[in-house]
């Protein structure tokens, strides 16, 4: 997910026929969002469109910020809060 998707989670879609949908424009607030509808429905009365909200996913574990020290905060099976120990030459070209 893109930083521009992070910052802009309501999205107005299309709805297509055969279970489809299109994502037209996304909104930081939801008013915003509701305001383009009407106009979208006004302009093609007899399509359908919703409103959903796409919060932002989780960064994977390998995305993480790396913490002060050089460690990483992981959560892995061995147990809640493990604290694993940073890639060496991170970074650093081969």
């Amino acid at each position: 997910m893109s930083y521009y998707d992070q910052l802009h989670p309501w999205v107005v879609y299309r709805l297509l026929p055969n279970c489809q949908n299109q994502a037209l424009t996304r909104f930081r607030r939801r008013n915003d969002a509701s305001i383009y509808l009407a106009t979208l429905q006004r302009h093609m009365p007899f399509a359908k469109f919703i409103i959903a909200f796409d919060p932002p996913h989780p960064a994977p574990a390998e995305q993480m910020p790396i913490r002060a020290g050089g460690h990483a905060h992981v959560e892995s099976s061995s147990g809640p809060g493990e604290i694993l120990p940073a890639v060496q030459n991170f970074g650093q070209s081969r």
